[in-house]
């Protein structure tokens, strides 16, 4: 539980996501505003698109015109396959984040493979050996900081967690189509030796990130346009927690509930009971909770930015 920070947040304002129990029947949630991915057989487009954030409609790129790309489902021991369509200006790859793989399939340009051009196509052909909680990314430049990213979710066949429903939640920060694009930014962090020393947190033990960002989303929402969960009070959820930023730590909590953390970055740990818990990037933690009768805010704080 290294990774683990644990603490209490104020109940004040905070609305970034909201989950619903409102007595009504299961809603099973499909992050990226479209229907889970077949667990084999998948087509990944990368492409321009145009993405809604609240009120601002933004240009940039993304797998199949969704924020996050499809959610891929499969059952640990099986064959996945993914077909890459790249239809982007760019070179472009995808890298399954946290999966033990075969070297070719990994998708990190100029070591496990070429990128794949504008154009092109790639067929990933790999086995999912362990269950858990991960994702998948465009591995080329700054790719991920722009919508090239979405859940891959490996079940386990023998369960032995306890739960009714599972919901996922993918955290980004975003600046695409706002303050220029990531390769901007990333040109001006590289052109400077200044530092906003006001990026800090106790924490994460002094300086927390480079950059302030113009939003923070869960499941490709801002604050003002949150998605919404929906199940049965006394219903015991699973929370699937992505971390998919570029530059942001995120303190994560469920309003008037404690959250017992039963994995992390896909494999199971000694469960633990918090308020609060802060999620690096790149990490994935699952949880549980029995929900209680309402509606309550699903909250994720950047640590040390200020912003939610």
């Amino acid at each position: 539980m290294d990774n683990l920070a644990i603490g209490r947040v104020s109940r004040r304002v905070f609305v970034t996501g909201t989950f619903a129990a409102l007595g009504l029947g299961a809603a099973l949630e499909t992050p990226a505003g479209g229907v889970a991915a077949r667990p084999r057989g998948t087509v990944l487009r990368a492409r321009p698109a145009k993405v809604k954030l609240g009120k601002r409609t933004v240009s940039t790129w993304t797998y199949n015109g969704v924020l996050p790309g499809p959610l891929i489902k499969a059952t640990a021991g099986e064959t996945v396959a993914v077909r890459l369509v790249n239809d982007l200006p760019a070179p472009t790859t995808v890298h399954w984040h946290g999966i033990r793989i075969d070297f070719p399939m990994d998708g990190a340009p100029g070591f496990s493979q070429t990128p794949t051009r504008p154009g092109g196509t790639f067929d990933y052909v790999f086995r999912v050996p362990d269950p858990g909680t991960h994702f998948y990314h465009s591995h080329v430049g700054t790719q991920l900081d722009r919508g090239l990213y979405g859940p891959l979710v490996v079940a386990d066949p023998r369960e032995p967690l306890r739960y009714d429903e599972e919901f996922t939640v993918v955290l980004d920060d975003w600046l695409d189509g706002i303050n220029g694009t990531p390769d901007d930014a990333l040109r001006r962090l590289n052109s400077s030796t200044e530092h906003d020393d006001t990026l800090r947190s106790e924490a994460l033990g002094g300086v927390s990130a480079e950059l302030r960002h113009p939003l923070y989303l869960i499941n490709g929402r801002p604050p003002a346009a949150p998605r919404t969960f929906a199940a049965s009070p006394r219903r015991r959820v699973r929370f699937r927690v992505i971390n998919a930023a570029a530059d942001t730590a995120f303190r994560v909590a469920l309003g008037d509930h404690r959250m017992t953390i039963t994995h992390t970055d896909g494999f199971p740990c000694s469960p633990v009971t918090v308020d609060t818990f802060i999620i690096g990037m790149g990490e994935r933690y699952d949880f549980v909770v029995t929900l209680k009768s309402g509606a309550f805010p699903l909250v994720a704080q950047a640590e040390g930015k200020g912003g939610r």
